[in-house]
């Protein structure tokens, strides 16, 4: 099993997320570039374009996590590779609000799809490294589980790869004791 986070947003993904995680800042430029290491996009069905040039001089193009090709692609290799599955991440901090956590549910429809396509098991994992010190708790996780459950049917889809353990599914938590 492997953690799936989705977190790279592209400029025209319809995400409204600008370069999310590929810019420490607004625009994407080599002055704000941001991710460990630049991906290799000649395998994905549809890229993105940025102001960034190859060695090549042919322009830098990157994926987005919110598009469901990139997520088949990545459930498509997991396959291959004899992956079983992944921990699909909700980040506490993309859940404070029902429009934040209608955004980042986004990336987990997509990776449900693909889960059934591909023959890949799923589970969520909500990362609790965004809670804040003080005057925070944890209730809006009740609430998304809830709605993941009643709205989405995570647990109970046709196809259902979702991962259970004694005859429960299975939740995994992360970040337990961060400050």
């Amino acid at each position: 099993m492997c953690g799936y986070q989705g977190w790279f947003r592209a400029e025209g993904d319809g995400s409204g997320g600008g370069w999310q995680h590929y810019s420490e800042r607004g625009t994407l430029t080599a002055a704000t570039i941001h991710p460990d290491l630049w991906p290799d996009v000649s395998e994905y069905e549809k890229t993105y374009p940025t102001s960034l040039t190859n060695k090549n001089g042919s322009v830098a193009r990157v994926f987005s996590s919110v598009d469901q090709s990139t997520t088949d692609l990545h459930f498509k290799w997991m396959q291959q590779y004899g992956i079983d599955g992944v921990f699909v991440q909700r980040f506490f901090g993309g859940l404070r609000t029902a429009e934040s956590r209608k955004k980042s549910r986004v990336v987990l429809e997509n990776a449900i799809k693909s889960s059934q396509k591909y023959g890949r098991a799923i589970s969520v994992m909500y990362d609790l490294s965004g809670l804040r010190d003080h005057g925070e708790d944890c209730s809006v996780i009740i609430q998304d589980w809830k709605k993941l459950v009643d709205e989405l049917k995570i647990t109970s889809q046709p196809t259902n790869n979702y991962l259970y353990h004694k005859g429960k599914p299975l939740v995994v938590h992360l970040g337990i004791g961060f400050s």
